[in-house]
């Protein structure tokens, strides 16, 4: 909720998939059914806007650079540029875009945003079965834009170049944001790949292997654990060292002068100084936010839990409005439906009142 210029974080919760969603073999859909339950069963949403994402690999993200154009030619121009960049019949698509632009330049930078509609019903379906209905869904990637553009204030002013590593379990997205402006690449390397890569080598079980990745500092095996995933951390950085020269193709004279770390992956021990000796780039792992906190006994839980949450910041700022990309790829009809349904108890009294009325007449 707001609170001033900044927010407050009234309530949240964690709640962890009983096994992780890459487990082999694993029912998926069924595992995320069970954790809504349990979500839904803690939480009460009654009255509430829900905002989701989906990963950044199962939606496209592509940025184009417009020539010089009365804004009121951007939709039109737009159109053709999504024709021209992402790979499906526009129909089959929901997508969105935001354009970048500046006081001091006539020239307008465009963000489109894209996932495969059959995509958004499969997941949308699993929330409605629990009477949960997003009003908003957007891609992870841009969610954590729109944490660290407000968390970090970097939409003020002169700021450096910033780049947000963000591991998931499938694939890594980077996150870069310039002068306010987003960049994002994903690319298939996550945790899912460090913990194969351990199954691999000792034959242990899925489960075991994905605790132990996180534990290798301090298990007796640590330095067998930690060779084992040495593959898996040069093609890391050999994915991040592509992204980071597409970057400065695109952008010349402005370097990424930092990187920082999100998601769980990133407390493997030595992955930070990897990425720093071989990619010549200061890298951090994230640590704590600055302008969305917790107050009370739980504050200091939330903020040892941050390196999770910028996603979910980032679709709470949207549902208050704070976020600096706005893009919704919520299926119209489910927008409808939802306006519908929160007119529906105005229709009601309209024609309570008009009953009266007419008794009172007759």
């Amino acid at each position: 909720e707001r609170d001033g210029s900044d927010v407050r974080v009234a309530d949240y919760v964690i709640i962890p998939h009983p096994k992780v969603l890459t487990t082999p073999d694993l029912n998926v859909e069924e595992m995320v059914r069970i954790s809504l339950g349990a979500f839904a069963q803690q939480k009460s949403l009654e009255g509430a806007a829900v905002v989701m994402s989906v990963p950044g690999y199962d939606g496209l993200a592509r940025f184009a650079k417009l020539p010089p154009i009365p804004k009121k030619a951007i939709p039109q121009t737009v159109l053709f540029e999504a024709n021209q960049q992402i790979p499906f019949p526009l129909e089959e698509v929901e997508w969105d875009y935001h354009v970048f632009s500046s006081a001091d330049s006539l020239e307008h930078e465009v963000g489109i945003f894209a996932i495969i509609k059959e995509k958004i019903a499969q997941r949308i379906g699993l929330y409605k079965e629990l009477g949960i209905r997003p009003s908003g869904l957007t891609l992870g990637p841009v969610a954590v834009y729109n944490a660290m553009m407000f968390d970090r204030g970097l939409g003020e002013g002169e700021k450096p170049v910033l780049a947000f590593l963000d591991i998931g379990t499938r694939a890594t997205d980077l996150v870069v944001i310039q002068d306010g402006r987003c960049w994002i690449r994903t690319f298939p390397i996550g945790g899912h790949s460090f913990t194969e890569a351990i199954v691999s080598a000792f034959s242990m079980p899925y489960g075991k292997a994905d605790r132990n990745k996180v534990d290798a500092a301090t298990h007796k095996y640590g330095k067998q654990l930690l060779k084992s995933m040495n593959p898996v951390f040069e093609d890391l950085v050999q994915e991040v060292r592509r992204s980071l020269g597409h970057h400065a193709s695109l952008n010349p004279g402005k370097p990424i002068t930092q990187i920082i770390g999100l998601g769980s992956t990133f407390r493997i021990p030595g992955l930070r100084t990897v990425l720093q000796d071989q990619l010549k780039v200061e890298v951090r792992r994230f640590q704590d936010f600055e302008r969305s906190k917790v107050e009370g006994s739980a504050g200091a839980e939330f903020s040892g839990s941050a390196i999770n949450l910028a996603t979910a910041i980032g679709l709470a700022l949207q549902g208050l409005g704070q976020s600096a990309i706005n893009v919704n790829l919520s299926p119209v009809g489910s927008l409808r439906e939802q306006v519908w349904r929160r007119k529906t108890k105005w229709f009601v009294a309209a024609a309570l009142v008009m009953c009266v009325g007419s008794a009172a007449l007759f």
